[in-house]
């Protein structure tokens, strides 16, 4: 009898066993996704301004809360653009903010519109970059549950070029008929992209 109760003891550890095992602690609670647009994508002009948002789905039934970041400020800035959390979802942001926390998102409810707010500064490079996001349950220690999206912002590009006399030359000068005579000019490109002239 003695045996039976302890194989109908560890029958019955095994099978909750198994059944914790088969609820991953891997999984998320959340889905963080693009919104508008769903491709993630955009164009900008320089000295222009485009708005791009992700959404936050809560999954459970908990509420829950959430940090956003935008995390290679260093990257893009140095290729003119500037970008920042403009709108949290419910309400605009004040500030130019790289960072937003304490985004509440109902049990089973999904937050959409929360704003990414990217300019091309007038010395915005020509080409696409990368604009990267993380978004953290702040009730979730676990590094492995951190969600990450990239925003392709491609700046269009601008076409500009000047020409001048060369520094410290002359614009004056003579020539007799059937003479030349030369100049030396500078062509400056203004525009945001390598060209040739």
């Amino acid at each position: 009898m003695n045996a039976t109760r302890f194989f109908t003891t560890l029958m019955l550890l095994l099978c909750i066993s198994f059944i914790l095992d088969n609820t991953s602690a891997d999984e998320h609670e959340f889905n963080f996704e693009f919104d508008t647009p769903l491709n993630g994508e955009a164009d900008v002009d320089v000295e222009d301004t485009v708005n791009l948002s992700v959404s936050i789905e809560n999954i459970i039934t908990d509420p829950k809360e959430f940090r956003l970041d935008i995390t290679n400020s260093n990257e893009y800035e140095v290729n003119g653009l500037t970008a920042w959390w403009s709108n949290d979802g419910q309400a605009t942001s004040a500030g130019k903010a790289t960072s937003l926390d304490g985004i509440d998102v109902s049990g089973e409810a999904t937050r959409n519109g929360i704003t990414v707010s990217i300019r091309a500064e007038d010395n915005a490079l020509y080409g696409t970059h990368d604009i990267n996001l993380k978004c953290k349950d702040n009730g979730d220690a676990d590094e492995n549950h951190i969600q990450y999206k990239v925003l392709k912002i491609s700046v269009n590009e601008k076409t500009a070029v000047s020409l001048e006399i060369e520094n410290g030359k002359s614009s004056e000068g003579s020539i007799d008929i059937d003479g030349e005579t030369t100049y030396q000019v500078q062509i400056n490109n203004e525009g945001n992209r390598e060209d040739t002239f």
